[in-house]
């Protein structure tokens, strides 16, 4: 769909926010384009990315909230952060780590003791649903961040394209 096509499917329906996700948005050229249309058109946007992407070329707008992955070791896809990005966070945006295993729990402990994020963070377990031992392992390290569920897993489960 073209940036056009896409305001007009968003003006079908009486909403304030857009939400842009997909594996990773900012691969196609054609998100900065809707970002900025979209919050021209008076929307607030948020914008869910992978962190693997420079954020720099983002508009800095106070009706747009970056949610961005950091991926931790057990996604095998660390090594693709850019942590430039953090610095390109704000206050207003999110960060979301997702945890597997112990290993992934202390690198969310460290990560966190050794970078000064300026926004909340938000950890939740790999697939989503079984957050008890995220929950109870965050109380024991008095850790500043929320522990939610991945939404879609509950409602959808493993089923693709919602």
């Amino acid at each position: 769909m073209t940036v056009i096509e896409v305001l007009d499917q968003v003006r079908n329906y009486d909403i304030q926010l857009v939400c842009i996700t997909g594996g990773e948005p900012l691969l196609q050229p054609e998100t900065y384009c809707l970002v900025d249309t979209l919050l021209d058109e008076g929307y607030s946007v948020q914008l869910e990315t992978n962190g693997s992407v420079p954020l720099e070329r983002v508009s800095c707008h106070e009706n747009l909230m970056i949610s961005m992955d950091f991926k931790t070791p057990s996604s095998g896809m660390q090594e693709r952060m850019i942590m430039e990005n953090l610095e390109i966070l704000s206050p207003y945006d999110q960060l979301k780590l997702v945890v597997a295993d112990r290993e992934d729990m202390s690198f969310v402990e460290e990560f966190l003791a050794v970078n000064d994020i300026p926004c909340p963070v938000v950890v939740t377990p790999v697939g989503g649903t079984d957050i008890k031992p995220v929950a109870e392992w965050v109380l024991e390290r008095n850790l500043n961040v929320r522990v939610l569920p991945q939404l879609h897993k509950l409602i959808w489960g493993e089923e693709r394209g919602h």
